[in-house]
């Protein structure tokens, strides 16, 4: 298992340092940590959707999502799509 895909206590870090290392990722990175970190969970989550018969909510689960709503909308911006794009439209069928 490795780190994008537990979820993060809060508390790790006296709030001093947790304040230094979020503004020194910032300014390493150019993006806080929860986004970089949901970058990484939606790229592997997106790649799984793409070789994977797994079901959106055991790939949300082993990947530390917990909050759909918020993923949904991070997955159409980042991939213009919802992450349900593989379920197949009723309303479009192969004559």
């Amino acid at each position: 298992m490795t780190f994008f895909s537990k979820s993060l206590p809060v508390n790790i870090l006296s709030y001093r340092a947790r304040d230094y290392f979020c503004r020194y990722f910032k300014k390493q990175t150019g993006s806080t940590f929860l986004e970089y970190l949901n970058l990484i969970r939606l790229s592997h989550i997106h790649k799984d959707l793409l070789t994977t018969d797994e079901t959106l909510t055991d790939l949300m689960d082993r990947h530390g999502v917990t909050n759909y709503r918020v993923f949904s909308r991070l997955f159409r911006e980042q991939y213009n799509c919802t992450p349900s794009f593989r379920e197949p439209n009723p309303f479009f069928r192969l004559q």
